[in-house]
């Protein structure tokens, strides 16, 4: 009993005291002023999303919020389109404590952290603050980063679990097996949110030494999920998706001339000219398609995306320069200076954009669906308040978008410590794990469709990838550190130094009471 008095005592006496209170506020001021243009960046990208969130109310509902994610919620079903890692890490743990504003409030904090994350990243690494806030800008201020938030879709939480795993792996100098085991936990855990996560144990494997402890750790959640499927389902996977989609983009270059295929096959055959054909969307995804004709005859989804799986991979097999062709073609849109400028073959980029009023995608998702999904979620109504929606689009056309040339000097700079490679010495991995993550995650979207949701995770990974690069290059990396353990090195201090985290030479230390904020190496 006296130990709690005396505790509440401090307690209401730390309260009253105003030297406390000063001093704590000076502690924030001086984390801002050495922070200032990430802290600015921060307040609008906070601001943007308050926007967001009280334009569309509770959340923007897409084609595979419903399908994918909601329809499957209720029983965790895992024979849908897609994984549902999505419904099983965050959608069911939030709407069984909150509603759909919840979770898209969630994701937009996921956001936020994914930018700190990089900004805290980079600084410990090395990097010029005012750098490291521009590597994380496309995160806070891409209006499509913030649409894809809004929406009710595993993309910002892929997204996290990526910049998690990765950070994990490169923090230390020499990542050791609980890196390892970590970062492929993480890594495994993304599949089954979102299946772009199947390449990425590669990198992380090229990474560190380490690698059967990478590969055993990741192989634990999707071997976990994948038996889950099997359990439903009567065979190992993830989703039904496959066959279809792979159909969609040889489809846009197949000519079957001279090739012997199986009788139940020869229908996938388009026999319009290539010049005249629909982009790999229409052949995926159309109800007047090819593939949905051979369903009908087949009888079975299953069926049928075997066959066109096979017929897939017959035609890479013959005509492997096209299958390129097509996919390198698609891979460099992501140069584009905007993404207003869209090739008609591939999905409409409006799906991915604010429109004025809440986005319909009939006939799944039509104004009686959201409304009856909102209802039963807690949330009532849908609501859209125009003039934020307006400013939403307005700001999303005329400038709220990460132009193309960016993710290209990013890439540059990314390669930039292969040049001064004795310079960079072990610092340009990092660089170099972060790049190779991000393509691996954009080619993956490429091999069967151009989308510009698709190229989100790159606008996250691969700046910080410039960053790492730009920093290890000039020698302001982990490589610059000094070797012996007495000495006091880059590494081991704050971003308040003077050292590579710092903004120049000439800045003030901190007035008492404002004390330093360190980012602990290693």
């Amino acid at each position: 009993m006296q130990l709690a008095i005396e505790s509440d005592s401090r307690l209401s006496s730390g309260v009253r005291d105003p030297g406390r209170l000063k001093a704590g506020l000076s502690r924030v001021a001086g984390l801002v002023r050495r922070h200032w243009v990430l802290s600015a960046l921060l307040v609008l990208g906070l601001a943007l999303r308050v926007v967001t969130m009280i334009a569309y109310q509770p959340a923007i509902l897409y084609i595979d919020s419903v399908a994918s994610y909601l329809l499957p919620l209720p029983k965790l079903s895992v024979t849908g389109q897609d994984p549902i890692g999505y419904d099983i890490l965050l959608l069911k743990p939030l709407l069984a404590v909150g509603n759909l504003a919840t979770v898209a409030a969630f994701q937009h904090l996921l956001g936020l952290g994914i930018a700190i994350t990089g900004y805290v990243l980079l600084l410990h690494k090395g990097a010029w603050r005012w750098v490291a806030a521009l590597a994380v800008a496309p995160v806070l201020l891409d209006a499509y980063q913030l649409q894809i938030e809004h929406m009710i879709m595993s993309d910002p939480l892929f997204e996290a679990l990526l910049m998690a795993a990765l950070t994990v792996l490169v923090w230390p100098r020499r990542p050791d097996w609980r890196h390892a085991l970590i970062a492929g936990l993480l890594l495994g855990i993304s599949v089954p949110v979102r299946q772009a996560g199947e390449p990425l144990f590669i990198p992380a494997v090229l990474y560190v030494l380490l690698a059967g402890i990478v590969v055993v750790c990741f192989a634990l959640p999707v071997a976990g999920y994948a038996t889950l499927y099997h359990h439903s389902t009567g065979k190992f996977g993830l989703s039904r998706i496959g066959g279809d989609t792979l159909y969609g983009r040889v489809a846009t270059f197949a000519d079957c001339t001279g090739l012997s295929l199986p009788a139940d096959e020869r229908i996938l055959c388009p026999t319009m000219p290539p010049d005249e054909r629909p982009g790999a969307d229409y052949w995926a995804h159309d109800p007047r398609s090819l593939f949905f004709v051979m369903e009908k005859q087949v009888g079975t989804n299953a069926e049928a995306n075997r066959l066109a799986d096979d017929f897939s991979k017959r035609i890479i097999k013959h005509q492997p320069l096209d299958f390129a062709k097509a996919v390198g073609a698609d891979a460099v849109k992501v140069f584009q200076w905007n993404r207003l400028h869209q090739d008609p073959a591939d999905p409409p980029v409006d799906r991915w954009q604010f429109q004025v009023g809440m986005p319909l995608f009939l006939p799944l998702v039509s104004n009686s669906e959201i409304s009856m999904l909102d209802h039963k979620y807690g949330d009532g109504n849908p609501v859209t308040v125009t003039p934020l929606t307006k400013f939403l689009r307005a700001y999303q056309l005329h400038g709220g978008s990460t132009p193309g040339p960016v993710v290209a000097l990013a890439i540059l700079l990314a390669l930039a410590p292969l040049v001064r490679w004795r310079r960079s010495g072990p610092a340009r991995l990092p660089a170099l794990l972060f790049l190779l993550s991000g393509a691996a995650v954009l080619l993956f979207g490429d091999v069967v469709l151009f989308s510009w949701r698709y190229q989100l995770p790159g606008y996250v990974l691969i700046p910080v990838a410039g960053v790492l690069g730009l920093t290890a290059a000039f020698g302001r990396g982990t490589s610059a550190v000094s070797s012996n353990p007495g000495s006091s090195s880059r590494d081991s201090s704050g971003p308040g130094s003077s050292g590579p985290g710092s903004s120049g030479p000439d800045e003030q230390a901190p007035a008492d009471g404002a004390a330093t904020p360190a980012v602990d190496r290693e």
